[in-house]
């Protein structure tokens, strides 16, 4: 119990540290200091592993996992706090793991570029494309539920390299998320600000697109309020908010590393809670996605992000 509660305070006082650094880092001239050394660090991990063959790619990533995991202090002991809380005690020693998982996403990600369609074939399984398919059938597009697992950049673009039309909503751009945005866009798959709001996303379903929504992470302005792993904490209600008012369906998408591949599981649609007035449908079905997210975070714990602070206010 004791174990419990110095986890709880760990996660409270990062909670105190990340929201002075998510205000400070608003006063633009620092800003954009640190998007500039982000951007400079991605330039320079994505030149290195280019000269390095593909087998040992791998290695790189998880060095740079190892790396930040012995550099980030607050990150570190929020990662154990968050395992430590969630999935019992034993598993604090998971977030090594997960930084090296993290690492290796990295990596991938950069030099997604540099594959060609045979090698990211090879790379990454695709299960339940028929799903899909048969969802767009309707004529509304669809919604793919997501989450910060495994490698879930590797979605879009392994979806779009089966032809799909695929959107995914972005931070605004800076000089580090464009460039993110840029590999994005270099295998097939566009993204519109988050900032531009429901409606944009809602016509790209009207002509057929598929919109992949991220639904794991803590928000501090529009969330509700629904359980992930038992504990009630603020929640992007977007894929609820978008099915409803589209009547597009939701389908679940996951990509997780197994071996040295990925495979990206696109299931059957999810059903809808429609018995309510819309805000408690809302509820409801973003408390079942959570489940849903939960049910594959507990199949593959060190592939997620538990260095984020998805129980800012517990």
């Amino acid at each position: 119990m004791k174990s419990r509660n110095a986890s709880l305070n760990i996660i409270k006082q990062n909670s105190k540290i990340l929201t002075f650094h998510e205000l400070f880092v608003n006063i633009n001239y620092v800003k954009d200091f640190l998007d500039s050394i982000a951007y400079a660090f991605l330039k320079s991990v994505q030149f290195i592993c280019r000269l390095i063959p593909l087998p040992f790619r791998p290695y790189i990533g998880k060095f740079l996992g190892v790396l930040t995991y012995s550099l980030s202090i607050h990150r570190k002991a929020l990662a154990r706090a968050n395992l430590a809380v969630i999935l019992g005690e034993d598993k604090r020693c998971l977030a090594l793991e997960v930084f090296k998982s993290l690492g290796m996403s990295l990596v991938e990600f950069i030099t997604l570029p540099f594959l060609s369609p045979n090698d990211l074939k090879e790379f990454c399984i695709l299960q339940g494309k028929e799903n899909l398919t048969n969802a767009l059938s309707t004529g509304k597009g669809a919604i793919l539920l997501t989450a910060h697992l495994g490698n879930w950049e590797l979605i879009g673009a392994r979806l779009a390299l089966e032809g799909f039309n695929i959107i995914s909503p972005a931070r605004p751009q800076d000089k580090f998320e464009e460039k993110v945005n840029q590999i994005r866009n270099s295998k097939g798959y566009k993204t519109v600000s988050v900032d531009d709001g429901i409606i944009p996303l809602i016509s790209y379903l009207k002509k057929g697109a598929i919109v992949g929504v991220l639904s794991d992470q803590n928000i501090l302005v529009g969330g509700v309020k629904v359980p992930f792993f038992g504990i009630p904490v603020s929640t992007p209600p977007g894929a609820a908010i978008l099915a409803l008012r589209s009547g597009a369906p939701v389908l679940p998408a996951f990509d997780v590393r197994i071996g040295k591949r990925h495979l990206v599981y696109i299931g059957e649609p999810i059903p809808l809670i429609k018995n309510g007035n819309f805000r408690e449908n809302v509820l409801k079905n973003t408390a079942k996605f959570n489940e849903i997210i939960e049910e594959w975070i507990r199949k593959y714990p060190e592939q997620w992000l538990w260095v984020h602070h998805r129980w800012r206010r517990i």
